[in-house]
């Protein structure tokens, strides 16, 4: 089997399919196992409601030194 590419995960090893991540997400590295390990990129945060994705940081919405993680 192959490893997921960035911005996809499988829920379990194996030959299954790579889902995409959702919201403007993606994942840190290739072969990701889980939803979870899909973060927004760094400049964004995740919205308090998850329709909401990934949305850019501005120093209105949200300070910036806490959006600067990946």
């Amino acid at each position: 089997c192959l490893p997921c590419p960035l911005g996809s995960y499988k829920n379990a090893f194996g030959d299954t399919k790579c889902l995409t991540c959702k919201g403007g997400t993606t994942t840190l590295a290739t072969g990701s196992l889980s939803e979870a390990l899909c973060v927004c990129p760094g400049g964004f945060y995740m919205g308090a409601q998850e329709a909401e994705g990934c949305i850019r940081c501005d120093a209105l919405t949200k300070p910036w030194t806490s959006c600067t993680e990946a």
